[in-house]
């Protein structure tokens, strides 16, 4: 309910601003001022900033504050079981391509960026032991999760380290664990 409330707030202010309404500056002269509103920043532009700063921090999905609670799980305890469809699971990376690799985890709890994608389709990638679509859906369902930073998490398996927004559940990117 909050954050609907929020969301109006912030509509209507933008709403005000594009029409020139709400374009009074605060006072100027030195001043303490709290709340990080700057001396010259129209009221509108303080209020905006203050509510996406709250929005941003309190229901941002990716935030740190949805990887809590997820870290030393399994990817399959915490996201559920990645199962792939198709007979292009078992098939080579090296005979696959992006659409292919889309179409094959259609059905999993995860969407692969394009940077994912290529990645997963990249020859080093076999070199670190993902050979197959089955081999990427190991990682994301018995690869441990891990605190990447910035609102993400890290799975990781056998070298290889997925990193995803817990939030969207969005694969980021492949890479090796370093």
């Amino acid at each position: 309910m909050m954050k609907h409330i929020q969301t109006w707030l912030l509509i209507t202010l933008l709403a005000l601003s594009a029409s020139g309404v709400a374009n009074a500056k605060l006072a100027s002269g030195h001043q303490n001022l709290s709340g990080g509103v700057h001396q010259s920043q129209t009221v509108l532009n303080a209020l905006l900033h203050k509510g996406l700063e709250e929005v941003s921090t309190t229901y941002t999905s990716g935030s740190p504050l949805a990887a809590k609670g997820l870290l030393g799980q399994s990817g399959r305890n915490a996201f559920g079981k990645t199962k792939l469809r198709g007979l292009n699971q078992n098939r080579p990376l090296s005979e696959l391509t992006d659409t292919d690799i889309r179409k094959t985890f259609k059905d999993s709890p995860f969407t692969l960026t394009n940077h994912a994608i290529s990645r997963i389709l990249d020859p080093r990638t076999r070199g670190l032991g993902a050979r197959t679509p089955n081999d990427i859906a190991g990682v994301l369902n018995n690869g441990t999760i891990s605190d990447a930073g910035r609102g993400l998490i890290s799975i990781r398996r056998d070298g290889l380290e997925a990193i995803v927004n817990a939030g969207t559940k969005t694969v980021v990117t492949i890479k090796p664990v370093r």
